[in-house]
């Protein structure tokens, strides 16, 4: 799988080129798989553009977990329940699939560590057990503590990108936006977190149900969680300061020209 994309043009003096391939040499010590890539354009002919695509197998994500501390959910110990009170919007249409049977299970969690690699969830299947988020923000670090000359103070792709040496970097999403080969009228349930997302959060006809803040955090990450978590909180508290605008708007409208100053100003002759 491809974990993320650097991007670069063909363009540039020997210096650029040579930083390059001296961080491209580093990015394989720490352990990555790079794959490059020269697209061709109708015609036959390639395209100035360059893409190099990086594959992270799951012991060098493992290695940099450990060194990062993450607390990862443990495999022996049951999913707690979370305690949830009473709410008059519990018998609203605000909830999405995401939000009830499709809600995520939580786990306790303990600090990761690979000599202790059985106590943790999902440990014997590799691809599932780090998410999308995860897998990105793992290789983000090794590309931001990875040496691009013989300084050692001369790292990070974000050096990289300010400098010129690469156009952009990024991660992929997960698969399509919508269901393949869905036949008419057949089921197009969503097959993939993206999809699902998709059909019951990113889009305008879902503005008045809960978020699934615990997908969102699955999929984007926590930083993301978190600023639509606060967003969402922040607009909803906007509501009765916007009721109590809309009134005083209105009260001003019906009672404008029983004002005698606003009745004599539009009454000058």
């Amino acid at each position: 799988r491809v974990d993320f994309v650097l991007v670069y043009e063909d363009e540039g003096d020997e210096g650029t080129i040579e930083t390059r391939e001296y961080y491209h040499t580093s990015l394989r010590k720490a352990g990555l798989h790079l794959e490059e890539v020269n697209p061709e354009v109708e015609g036959g002919s390639e395209e100035d553009t360059n893409y190099v695509l990086l594959h992270a197998p799951i012991q060098v994500l493992m290695k940099k977990a450990e060194q990062l501390s993450w607390k990862m959910p443990l495999n022996d110990i049951e999913e707690y329940e979370e305690e949830k009170g009473s709410s008059c919007f519990d018998h609203l249409p605000v909830h999405t699939p995401l939000n009830t049977h499709k809600a995520k299970p939580v786990y306790y969690t303990g600090q990761f560590r690979r000599d202790k690699i059985e106590a943790y969830l999902n440990h014997d299947q590799p691809e599932k057990f780090f998410t999308n988020a995860q897998r990105s923000r793992l290789v983000y670090d090794i590309l931001q503590n990875v040496q691009f000359s013989d300084k050692a103070s001369d790292i990070g792709i974000d050096r990289l990108l300010e400098s010129g040496v690469y156009n952009s970097a990024f991660p992929l999403h997960e698969g399509p936006a919508k269901p393949q080969d869905v036949e008419p009228g057949g089921d197009d349930d969503p097959e993939t977190l993206r999809q699902e997302l998709k059909q019951y959060w990113a889009r305008w006809g879902a503005f008045y149900k809960y978020q699934p803040l615990d997908h969102i955090r699955e999929y984007f990450g926590e930083q993301i969680a978190f600023y639509f978590a606060w967003l969402g909180m922040y607009t909803v508290w906007l509501i009765p300061a916007s009721i109590m605008g809309l009134l005083v708007v209105i009260y001003g409208l019906v009672t404008m020209f029983s004002f005698g100053v606003v009745y004599a100003l539009f009454h000058l002759t």
